[in-house]
C-alpha cells in the first residue's frame, strides 16, 4: 500500500492530525495498536479549556510544595525512584516556572489555546459529534479565604490580557447556581469561556470515524515497525506493508519508542493520572465540570457517571499502578459532593507526554527529511488537539501558518 502520510497514533492528536492532512489533500493513513481514542485520550476530564492560559507549573508557594514532598497534597503523587532518575528534569522544570519564564509561555501557547473551543466545534459538526460538546464553562472552587482571594486577583489580571470572561462566585451564592456543598468552601469562580465534553474518548472516535468516512485508512499495528530514511518511510503489518514519503510521529508518551532509535534525544517524561466513575446524584442536564483547587482534583460529569480525575503521579511510564491519590480525594472530594458508589471494577491509568518547558514539541526532525514530531501537549493535549493538528498539515503542506510554530520546534533542544 502507498500512501503520502502515515500517522502514528490515533488519540486527539494524531487523528486531529490526519483529519486536517486529508482536508489539504494528503491521502493518509492512520496507525495504532489500540482502537481510535482508546489510550490517554480516552481518561481526561473533557476539558476544552480556554481559560487554562497559564501551564500547569512546578509548586512555587512553600506550603503546597511542602505539602507535595510530604504526600499530603490530594492532586499529586510520586514514586522515589523518579524524583532519582529525573532529578535534572525536575530542576529544569523549577526553572522554566519561574514567573518570567510563564509569562513566556503562556504567551508562545495563547493562539493555541485560543482554538480549543472553535476547533472543536468545527469537528464536531462535521463528525455529528455535536452533542458530546457543552457550553458549560468551568468552575474552580477555594476552601481557604487566601487562596480565593489570591485566585480572584490573579483572574481580574488574566482576564484583561487574555480576554476571558469569568464571574466571581461568594460562597453564598455557590449552592443556589451549582449543585455543590458549599460548608467547607470560601467562594469561586466560574469561568465563561471553556466548553466540557460528556464522553472523551466516543469525541475521538466520532473524528476517526470522519476520517475514514472522507476516505482515509485506519489500520491496527506496531508503530515500532517502521523503518525508514529520508523521504522513503515504510510500516510492516503481519498482512501489509505501508509506504510513504513523510510520516508523522503522535504517540504522545509512546513516542520516544520512535524517536530514540533514530537517534533523537529529546527530554521528555510521563506524568500519570488517574480516574474514576460514580453512581453520584450529580443532575444529568449539568455539565460544569469542577476543580477543587486546594486539593487539585477535577470533578466532570461524564455519560459514564461523575468522573474524578487525579492530578499528577510522577512515575514511569511501566511502573506499578498505585492509584492511591484516589482514595485519599475521595474522602476530600466528600465535602463538595456526594459521590456515591464506584462505578468502575478498576482505576483508569493514563499517562501525559511532558516536557519542562511545557510546551510541546511541533515540526519537522532535524536529520529525517519526511518525519514529523507532534507529541508532549502536557495538560492540554485534549483542548488543542484539533488546533495542533490544524497548525501540523499547515507546516506539512506549505501553507499560511495561522501562528508561530518556532516555540514548538523539536530543534530547540539541540
Amino acid at each position: 500500500m502507498k500512501t503520502d502520510v502515515i500517522v502514528l497514533g490515533a488519540g486527539i492528536i494524531g487523528v486531529s492530525a490526519a483529519l486536517h492532512l486529508q482536508k489539504k489533500g494528503r491521502k493518509v493513513v492512520l496507525v495504532d495498536r489500540r482502537g481510535i481514542g482508546e489510550e490517554t485520550s480516552s481518561g481526561n476530564a473533557g476539558m476544552l479549556v480556554r481559560a487554562g492560559i497559564r501551564p500547569y507549573h512546578f509548586p512555587k508557594d512553600p506550603v503546597l510544595l511542602a505539602r507535595s514532598i510530604t504526600k499530603q497534597f490530594g492532586g499529586f503523587n510520586y514514586h522515589p525512584q523518579f524524583l532519582l532518575t529525573h532529578f535534572p528534569w525536575l530542576i529544569s522544570y523549577a526553572w522554566h516556572s519561574r514567573a518570567q519564564s510563564i509569562e513566556q509561555i503562556s504567551a508562545d501557547m495563547l493562539p493555541l489555546i485560543e482554538t480549543c473551543v472553535t476547533e472543536h466545534q468545527a469537528l464536531a459538526l462535521e463528525a455529528g459529534a455535536q452533542k458530546l460538546l457543552h457550553a458549560a464553562g468551568w468552575l474552580t472552587v477555594y476552601r481557604s479565604e487566601k487562596s480565593f482571594r489570591r485566585a480572584v486577583a490573579a483572574a481580574q489580571g488574566m482576564a484583561k490580557k487574555y480576554n476571558l470572561d469569568f464571574d466571581v462566585i461568594e460562597r453564598q451564592q455557590l449552592a443556589a447556581r451549582f449543585p455543590i456543598k458549599v460548608d467547607k468552601l470560601q467562594g469561586g469562580l466560574y469561568w465563561r469561556d471553556p466548553y466540557s465534553c460528556s464522553n472523551p474518548e466516543s469525541l475521538v472516535k466520532a473524528y476517526g470515524a470522519l476520517f475514514e468516512r472522507n476516505g482515509g485508512v485506519f489500520i491496527r499495528a506496531d508503530a515500532r515497525n517502521v523503518t525508514g530514511q529520508a523521504n522513503q518511510w515504510r510500516l510492516s503489518t503481519p498482512s501489509t506493508s505501508i509506504e510513504a514519503k513523510e510520516i508523522v510521529v503522535a504517540l504522545g508518551a509512546w513516542s520516544k519508542e520512535i524517536y530514540e532509535p533514530l537517534g533523537y534525544r529529546f527530554p521528555m517524561v510521563d506524568k500519570r493520572g488517574y480516574h474514576m466513575h460514580y453512581k453520584s446524584s450529580w443532575p444529568d442536564s449539568f455539565h460544569t465540570p469542577v476543580t477543587d483547587m486546594d486539593h487539585g482534583y477535577v470533578l466532570a460529569p461524564m455519560e459514564q457517571g461523575l468522573r474524578m480525575t487525579t492530578g499528577v503521579e510522577l512515575a514511569a511510564r511501566d511502573a506499578p499502578y498505585t492509584p492511591v491519590q484516589l482514595k485519599r480525594l475521595e474522602t476530600i472530594a466528600k465535602d463538595i459532593v456526594d459521590l456515591g458508589q464506584r462505578a468502575d471494577s478498576t482505576a483508569w491509568m493514563g499517562t501525559r507526554p511532558c516536557f519542562a518547558d511545557m510546551r510541546p514539541i511541533v515540526g519537522a526532525a532535524q536529520n529525517h527529511a519526511g518525519l514529523w514530531f507532534c507529541f508532549g501537549h502536557n495538560h492540554v493535549g485534549f483542548s488543542v488537539g484539533p488546533g495542533c493538528g490544524k497548525l501540523l498539515a499547515e507546516m506539512m503542506t506549505g501553507d499560511t501558518l495561522f501562528m508561530n510554530p518556532l516555540p514548538f520546534s523539536p530543534n530547540r533542544f539541540s
